[in-house]
């Protein structure tokens, strides 16, 4: 019966030991990420500079599509043109995922581009571009496994081109307006 108690002891150990590396706390940083998604979009759709944008992309995402393949999606996303200015507006976590959604709106006059970037990364770790999507209206956000949606507005919206002065534009700067 002894070895049984310390073969069960053992077993239950190694459980513990095993389940808290899987419960490893995930901490993310909403604004990094909306910086980095906007600098992204800043170089990628108003600079047209696919090699700096491509930079920005996960190392994974860079390994799948090469360049050339990645500056045809760019044009084949606008078909009709791109944005003059972008604002990423909200976030959506992913819940138990070193990621999270950040959703953006590109406006060129009466034309609105509405993005959802896919940010891979954690607070620690930076953010950069996992994937990147455009919809023809906003995004309504995914509801988690209880049903509910995760989707929230960022305390500070940033826009690019910020206030006509491109030394800040790649930033991101914090919009003024809300």
């Amino acid at each position: 019966m002894k070895r049984v108690s310390a073969y069960s002891g053992a077993c239950a150990f190694l459980a513990l030991s095993t389940l808290s590396g899987c419960l490893q706390m995930i901490v993310h940083d909403e604004d990094a990420a909306a910086r980095k998604a906007v600098e992204f979009a800043d170089l990628a759709f108003i600079k047209h500079d696919a090699p700096a944008a491509y930079a920005l992309l996960t190392s994974e995402t860079r390994s799948q599509i090469p360049i050339a393949k990645f500056t045809e999606v760019l044009d084949q996303m606008h078909p009709s043109g791109y944005p003059t200015s972008v604002t990423a507006t909200q976030y959506e976590p992913i819940m138990g995922q070193r990621m999270m959604n950040i959703l953006l709106v590109g406006q060129n006059g009466d034309q609105k581009y509405f993005y959802r970037f896919v940010m891979a990364g954690t607070k620690e770790t930076g953010y950069a571009v996992g994937g990147f999507f455009r919809r023809g209206g906003p995004y309504q956000g995914d509801p988690n496994m209880h049903g509910e949606k995760m989707l929230q507005t960022l305390k500070t919206p940033y826009t690019v081109p910020s206030s006509g002065n491109p030394s800040t534009a790649s930033s991101g700067t914090p919009s003024s307006s809300r």
